[in-house]
């Protein structure tokens, strides 16, 4: 039971890294200088583009 946990537990960690890793970084700096709070940014921008 451990070992499958632990694998399913690393192919989604693994997976959102990857999506994340490909975001453009200008997102958060648009984002403050908007004054646009982190988790609407994260909410409206970063989860859509990982799903």
């Amino acid at each position: 039971m451990l070992c499958s946990v632990a694998h399913f537990y690393t192919t989604a960690h693994l997976t959102a890294r990857t999506a994340l890793a490909q975001m453009p970084p200008e997102f958060e700096s648009v984002a403050a200088s908007l004054k646009v709070p982190l988790w609407t940014t994260l909410w409206r921008v970063t989860l859509p583009t990982c799903l």
